[in-house]
């Protein structure tokens, strides 16, 4: 599930200047409507275990250079449900790279990498999920969530995170 407009105006801003402050960065353009018909910007995610598996991907190029993540859910029942960044298993079992070459959007945009096996990837580094963390990256890194929880039908239970997207303003 998907709601938009997560955070306030005032609670918006506050996210983004630490965002900017993190990573030395100048002024920072939200992903909006206009852009690719679609709008994830400030939008708060409800999944729950039953209704989503890790999944490694990038953010479209076409939409955001850094994205973020706030984790929401005050008592997660494991860590391991935060975010995960991976690299590419190559056929030798060696690991290979883990961002999107710049000529493609996303991955699945590569030749072969339509219809990827999930093995293909191999996680490099997770983030364990805090209550009120806020991590931001590159969009362009290969990452996804790393689990999911809640099995009931109660919102509350589920995995919840308010997910951003910008563009550097130039």
């Amino acid at each position: 599930m998907r709601a938009p407009d997560a955070l306030t105006p005032a609670e918006l801003a506050r996210v983004e200047e630490r965002a900017r402050a993190a990573l030395w960065l100048g002024a920072l353009r939200p992903q909006s409507d206009a852009e690719m018909g679609i709008s994830g910007h400030n939008n708060v995610q409800i999944v729950g275990g039953g209704e989503g598996v890790a999944r490694p991907h990038v953010d479209s190029a076409k939409i955001c250079d850094y994205a973020a993540v706030l984790y929401l859910h005050p008592a997660p029942p494991t860590p391991h449900c935060g975010t995960s960044f991976y690299r590419l298993k190559l056929p030798s079992g060696e690991l290979g790279g883990n961002v999107c070459p710049p000529e493609y959007d996303s991955i699945s945009q590569i030749p072969g990498m339509k219809h990827m096996d999930l093995t293909m990837w191999e996680e490099e580094l997770e983030v364990p999920y805090v209550f009120n963390r806020l991590l931001v990256y590159k969009s362009d890194i290969v990452h996804s969530a790393t689990a999911y929880f809640g099995w009931g039908h109660e919102l509350a239970s589920k995995r919840m995170a308010v997910v951003f997207f910008w563009k550097l303003a130039r």
